[in-house]
């Protein structure tokens, strides 16, 4: 599966992503089991074999559950840049306040999984995911859920953190 970058150019530093942009023949993707956003390219057998998406996952479950099935998700490189509405930093993003919460709360997904339920919140959440698809490795196996509550527990109860 491979999407458009549907945050802003400039949360994307080369240097950071480097080490998961790999290439495929003429083309190079830059890695990651989930893409999320909503410009991507999935091969329709794929999607047949693997869709639709289980009642108790998100769709960063089902693109990990691809990837641990060994098939390459990520960014096309050079990044197609998306315009994504849903991204609290853009100018027309209409979920910045509690009405707003409330009336996407059924149809975006960070709000559906309770991630956040404040606009600082849901800046924070964006943060994390920006550091974590430039930084964290590509390998699915880093995202199975067992290894991903183990590293928020050490996260949580590292020095300084509260």
């Amino acid at each position: 599966m491979v999407g458009c970058w549907h945050f802003f150019a400039q949360d994307f530093d080369l240097g950071r992503a480097r080490h998961k942009i790999q290439r495929f023949g003429d083309h190079q993707i830059f890695r990651h089991p989930w893409i999320d956003g909503s410009a991507l390219l999935v091969k329709r057998k794929v999607f047949l074999e693997y869709a639709p998406c289980r009642e108790e996952e998100y769709l960063s479950g089902f693109w990990t559950r691809l990837a641990l099935d060994g098939y390459v998700n990520g960014f096309y490189y050079p990044l197609i840049l998306q315009d994504h509405l849903d991204d609290p930093l853009h100018p027309r993003c209409m979920i910045r306040d509690a009405h707003g919460f409330a009336e996407h709360r059924a149809i975006t997904q960070g709000l559906k999984a309770k991630r956040y339920d404040d606009p600082e919140g849901r800046l924070r959440w964006r943060r994390e995911i920006v550091r974590n698809l430039l930084d964290d490795p590509y390998d699915p196996r880093y995202y199975a859920p067992w290894r991903a509550r183990w590293r928020r527990l050490v996260r949580r109860l590292a020095p300084g953190r509260s």
